[in-house]
C-alpha cells in the first residue's frame, strides 16, 4: 500500500493564503492513481484542509496526530505533503498551523524528520517522501540541524522542499496554487516523465528546477535512496510495441544503421536512378522519427534531419539514451 498525507491552509488569522487548498485538490488527483491506459490505483489519499475560517481547525495538536498516523501505519510509501505558511525558528523551521502564537508556530521540520526516520527504521514504511510547498522548506532535512542534532537521512527517505532554507515560496493566485506546486502537478501529468512513461522523484525535481529557472525561488532535493521508485505513471512517449523494434533494427548499440532514399517517402532531392517505392523501409523510418523525436536517435554524420540523411544515402545511430533503452529491450526489461 502506498499512502499520501495532504496538508493544504489557506485560513490563517493572519496572512491569510489563496492556493494552498487547491494545491492539495489539484495534487490528490494525480497521486491517487496513474496516468496510463489502465489507470490503476496509486496513492491512498487523505487531505486536510483549511480553506475557510469554518473549516475544522489544523491545529499544532491535529497536525502532529495526523503526522504520527501516517508513520505509524505500515506502508511501502509515506508520502506527506504540506502547502501553507513556513517559518524560520532558532530549532530550523516549523510547518505553521492555524493555532500558532505564543505557544509555537506548529510542527517543526524536526519532528517531522524524526517520525520519517523512526517509520524507516522499525520497516514500517519502505520509502518516505516528504513535499514541502512553503517557505523555508529547504530547512527540512538540512545539513547544519542534522551535524547538530547527529541526525540521519535514513536509506528510503527522499525530501522535495518548494525552496531554500532562506527563501519564500510564492503563489501564483487562488485558482493555480503555489508557484511550486503548479510545476509539481505538471510534472506528474506527464512533463517528469521518461520515453517509458516512468515519473520518479528525481525526474520531477529536475522539471520544477529547471522552469523555475525565471524565478528567484530554487527547489531543493535530498535523498538517501539505493534506488529510484516510481511516482507515477503515464502513457509511453513512444508506443512500446515500437520501442520494442529497436533491437530488430540495430543489431548492437554501436550499430551504424545504413539509409538510403527508399526509406524517405519524400523523394524530391533523391538522384533520380534511386526512387524505387519501399513501404517497410518508409515505416521504419516512421519509427525513426519517433526515437529522434525523443532523444533516441541522430543522423550520421550530424545531419540536422533524418530525410536529408536518407535522400544523401547517409546512415543513423543511437544515442547514449537509445543505447540504454537498447540494453533494456535486450535484456527483456522493457
Amino acid at each position: 500500500m502506498r499512502k499520501a498525507l495532504l496538508v493544504g491552509i489557506n485560513a490563517y488569522s493572519q496572512n491569510l493564503l489563496q492556493g494552498c487548498v487547491n494545491d492539495v485538490k489539484n495534487l490528490e488527483v494525480l497521486l491517487a492513481s496513474h496516468g496510463d491506459s489502465a489507470a490503476s490505483t496509486n496513492f491512498d489519499c487523505k487531505q486536510i484542509i483549511a480553506d475557510t475560517p469554518s473549516d475544522e481547525p489544523i491545529t499544532r495538536e491535529r497536525l502532529q496526530s495526523e503526522l504520527k498516523s501516517l508513520f505509524e501505519d505500515e506502508a511501502d510509501t509515506s508520502l506527506f505533503y504540506f502547502s501553507g505558511h513556513g517559518f524560520r525558528s532558532e530549532h530550523g523551521g516549523d510547518l505553521v498551523t492555524q493555532d500558532f502564537g505564543e505557544g509555537g508556530m506548529g510542527v517543526p521540520m524536526e519532528e517531522v524528520l524524526k517520525l520519517a526516520n523512526e517509520a524507516l527504521l522499525t520497516r514500517r514504511a519502505k520509502e518516505v517522501i516528504l513535499i514541502l510547498d512553503c517557505c523555508y522548506s529547504g530547512n527540512l532535512g538540512s545539513v547544519e540541524k542534522l551535524q547538530a542534532n547527529s541526525a540521519l537521512l535514513v536509506e528510503g527517505l527522499s525530501i522535495l522542499a518548494a525552496a531554500r532554507s532562506y527563501a519564500p515560496s510564492f503563489e501564483v493566485g487562488q485558482s493555480r496554487g503555489g508557484i511550486f506546486t503548479n510545476l509539481l502537478c505538471s510534472a506528474l501529468e506527464g512533463g517528469a516523465a521518461n520515453v517509458l512513461g516512468i515519473i520518479t522523484l528525481g525526474s520531477v525535481y529536475s522539471f520544477v528546477e529547471s522552469q523555475l529557472g525565471a524565478w528567484d525561488q530554487r527547489p531543493l532535493f535530498k535523498c538517501h535512496v539505493a534506488s529510484s521508485s516510481v511516482l507515477r505513471r503515464v502513457p509511453p512517449s513512444i508506443d512500446l510495441a515500437i520501442l520494442k523494434k529497436v533491437c530488430k533494427y540495430f543489431a548492437s548499440p554501436d550499430f551504424v544503421y545504413p539509409l538510403d532514399p527508399t526509406y524517405e517517402k519524400d523523394k524530391r532531392h533523391a538522384p533520380e536512378d534511386q526512387l524505387e517505392v519501399n513501404t517497410e523501409h518508409e515505416e521504419i523510418m516512421a519509427h525513426f522519427r519517433k526515437y529522434a523525436a525523443k532523444g533516441l536517435l541522430v543522423p550520421e554524420p550530424k545531419q540536422e534531419y533524418l530525410y536529408w540523411a536518407a535522400v544523401r544515402s547517409e546512415s543513423c545511430k543511437l544515442t547514449a539514451s537509445g543505447k540504454y533503452i537498447w540494453e533494456l529491450v535486450n535484456r527483456k526489461r522493457i
